[in-house]
């Protein structure tokens, strides 16, 4: 039953590359399906084609661009039908004019409404200086709601039915308001908080809404839970495309600068042995040439120089996750990252051609302390006690630790140890970055399978290192 799953999984705090992988994935291979496993509307993956088109993926998979390729939508993955009008729209300005035609979500899958990004927004407004970062879709609040109350929660099989949506949207935004109405002094000489108040004020809103999901239901194919299997039994092999990344995890990141998502490859792994599936997995584990992370939070091996001399074109500073930050590659945290979702096959290291100018590039190989780290959250060198190279994952659902480790990341001073590039033309970009793909592998003990020089498909280059995991 099918041939291969390849697993994507972010070693960062997202924004690693994964939508360019996905694409480069099913373009060079028969790629049957792309499965979103975590997730939903706050993912923002982007793919450039060879031709120079641009799309940012959000609900739909990042092989969309390539006929044929389906996407499914699990119910480990929030909906947000308004999202998905908009990003559908944009495809077709792009020239893919059947992306609905091809995506398939389970009955079960939550829906994400106006009212949960209403009421996202407004708390994380009213955090002022000090938000835990947010990207303003609504996704956590939609989380909130199956857990605190499944009965109200909004399923992608009750789209068609408008006394259900009716009923759940009134519902939904009479929750939202009480829940923003402790914050409502606070924001109201907001600009930014109004439009997200009227909302919530406003009457006719729920029918508004409701309109538009029965309008979208009919061009949605919702599938069962069985879905997977079939899609599995068909030829051709399968991607599983992650969201955000292993470092904001729920459960693994640095809480409370974290998501509501399992963003670890534990959900893929689920979602296959529930299909039955008997292929090969191959996970895939993807970091930048460097650092980056887009909003606030502890960024150990930050370096404001390259902040300035690396803006990505395609992130930016934005209303809700605030500034785009870049440093020095931090091998604690990648460490820590691998850890957190072993095991993995391989390396995929993207935007090598953003460094490739730089004379010298740093890693980060260890953290300095200004006191020893307990031992039940980091391994100390026993020679420097105040050194740590290891972060020790756990298995346990436990915030308070998430957030000593937090605090650890916010007191470290990193030790850097600088790589020299290849004596190669940056013209020769792998020649050049050898060393530093070289010292990725040696300090990681993960090989390296697939590099990126440029943003399309056509920029990236299997290794001889690991890339014989993707022929």
């Amino acid at each position: 039953m099918g041939e291969k799953a390849y697993i994507v999984v972010d070693l960062g705090f997202g924004d690693a590359g994964k939508g360019a992988t996905v694409d480069w994935l099913a373009a060079t291979r028969d790629v049957r399906a792309v499965v979103r496993f975590n997730g939903g509307p706050q993912a923002g993956h982007n793919v450039v084609t060879p031709d120079g088109r641009h799309h940012t993926f959000s609900q739909l998979g990042a092989a969309s661009f390539l006929p044929g390729v389906l996407t499914l939508l699990p119910a480990c993955v929030h909906l947000h039908p308004l999202a998905l009008l908009s990003e559908e729209a944009h495809l077709r300005t792009q020239g893919v004019s059947d992306a609905l035609d091809r995506l398939a979500v389970e009955v079960d899958t939550p829906i994400v409404t106006p009212f949960h990004q209403a009421t996202q927004r407004l708390r994380e407004l009213a955090r002022g200086g000090a938000r835990h970062g947010s990207c303003g879709t609504g996704f956590g609040e939609s989380v909130a709601l199956t857990l605190d109350d499944p009965d109200l929660t909004l399923r992608a099989g009750a789209l068609h039915h408008l006394p259900t949506l009716h009923r759940k949207l009134r519902a939904g935004q009479e929750r939202a308001r009480h829940a923003v109405a402790p914050l409502r002094d606070a924001l109201r000489h907001l600009d930014a908080a109004r439009r997200e108040l009227d909302l919530l004020d406003d009457p006719h809103a729920p029918e508004d809404v409701a309109d538009t999901f029965a309008a979208l239901a009919p061009r949605l194919q919702r599938v069962g839970p069985e879905h997977l299997q079939h899609l599995a039994s068909l030829p051709g092999d399968l991607v599983f495309e992650g969201a955000q990344g292993v470092l904001l995890d729920e459960w693994r990141g640095f809480h409370p600068f974290t998501t509501w998502s399992t963003t670890t490859a534990a959900n893929a792994d689920l979602l296959l042995d529930r299909a039955r599936f008997t292929g090969r997995r191959v996970r895939l584990g993807l970091t930048r040439a460097y650092g980056t992370r887009h909003g606030p939070g502890p960024f150990p091996a930050e370096h404001p120089a390259l902040t300035a001399d690396l803006p990505d074109p395609h992130n930016g500073h934005n209303p809700w996750q605030l500034d785009f930050r870049v440093g020095w590659l931090d091998l604690v945290l990648l460490r820590y990252a691998i850890a957190s979702t072993a095991p993995l096959d391989a390396l995929v290291v993207n935007h090598l051609d953003r460094v490739l100018h730089l004379p010298a590039w740093s890693l980060a190989d260890a953290w300095l302390l200004p006191e020893p780290p307990s031992p039940l959250l980091a391994a100390a060198d026993p020679h420097h006690p105040h050194r740590l190279t290891h972060l020790l994952p756990s298995d346990a659902q436990d915030l308070q630790r998430q957030e000593l480790l937090t605090r650890l990341a916010s007191l470290a001073r990193p030790v850097l140890t600088e790589v020299q590039p290849a004596s190669a033309p940056i013209q020769e970009p792998l020649r050049r970055a050898q060393p530093l793909l070289d010292a990725l592998q040696h300090h990681l003990h993960t090989p390296v399978a697939l590099v990126a020089t440029g943003p399309s498909r056509s920029m990236r280059h299997r290794t001889l290192d690991g890339g014989d995991l993707l022929a």
